[in-house]
């Protein structure tokens, strides 16, 4: 006991502490070329880079004071502050913007409504490439919990772990940010085939009734006519759909084993007269119509 009193005190008088247990936090998912799949908006950009963070521990952990990088080399690029809990099998989300900036601070916008907002979210000091690089953190000792290199990335593409961390990789062509990798995944690039229609976008006189298909053996169609990005559970493709009245259709195709097709666009203008020339544009409804993403 003795002994045990004494190297405790020798360690408190020479300043020397036992080293930071290293918590089972992984990079769980990034997305390197967001181009339309969530936006930030709420604080400062659009749709910009991000990293995910998942705590595999029972229990929360703080990850104060650690670090979070795009280069190696280079550990302490972006600080986190003093208490950043993350819940039990939780996540954070992190954007990659190059801001440097914790939740808690007000600015006022430059650009119209002119309006003050307090961050809600972190964000890095850095972005990341889409030609690739790495990722990797860092605790408060820069020793390092983990990391993640990457090639080339495709636009609205991300990577991630599935299961939740777990030392698989895996592409998602529905990302799943700030929750977790459940959705259709594959180790390679490979995207489903388009949807061909029998009806393409235009301007009608009377209803049209849409069929969808595509050159493959095994596939699924899903589709939303509100303007919004057709996922895995959206509606699914059974039968034509019947387009009465102006509607924006929106359709991607599932194959098994590849990552679903890209978002493809239809407009379709029933009973609509004019003499000018049309140029059709949409947007998904979260960009204009959102209390805090809109812009009307």
């Amino acid at each position: 006991m003795k002994l045990i009193l004494l190297l405790l005190s020798m360690l408190f008088m020479t300043g020397v502490v036992p080293a930071q247990q290293n918590y089972r936090i992984f990079i769980n998912e990034f997305l390197a070329s967001n181009v339309s799949i969530n936006a930030d908006i709420v604080d400062f950009d659009d749709y910009s880079d991000w990293v995910e963070l998942y705590n595999d521990e029972d229990f929360e952990v703080n990850i104060g004071n650690y670090f979070i990088t795009d280069n190696l080399n280079d550990p302490t690029k972006y600080k986190f502050p003093a208490q950043v809990l993350i819940p039990a099998k939780g996540f954070l989300l992190i954007w990659a913007d190059g801001y440097n900036d914790i939740p808690g601070h007000t600015y006022r916008r430059d650009y119209y409504p002119y309006d003050y907002f307090t961050t809600k979210y972190f964000h890095t000091s850095f972005s990341l490439s889409r030609a690739g690089e790495e990722i990797a953190l860092f605790n408060a000792d820069t020793l390092l919990v983990d990391s993640v290199s990457f090639s080339i990335q495709e636009r609205d593409i991300s990577m991630g772990r599935k299961p939740d961390g777990s030392s698989s990789w895996y592409y998602f062509g529905d990302p799943t940010p700030d929750t977790s990798n459940f959705t259709t995944s594959d180790t390679e690039i490979e995207f489903s085939e388009n949807p061909i229609l029998s009806v393409g976008s235009g301007f009608y006189n009377t209803p049209q009734i849409v069929s969808i298909s595509a050159n493959a053996s095994d596939y699924q169609i899903q589709y939303t006519s509100d303007g919004s990005r057709p996922q895995y559970n959206s509606e699914t493709y059974t039968q034509p759909i019947l387009i009465s009245e102006t509607t924006v259709l929106r359709i991607r195709v599932y194959e098994q084993n590849k990552l679903p097709s890209r978002v493809f666009t239809y407009s379709y203008f029933i009973n609509e007269n004019t003499d000018l020339s049309v140029i059709s544009l949409s947007a998904f409804p979260e960009a204009l119509f959102d209390d805090q993403k809109g812009n009307l």
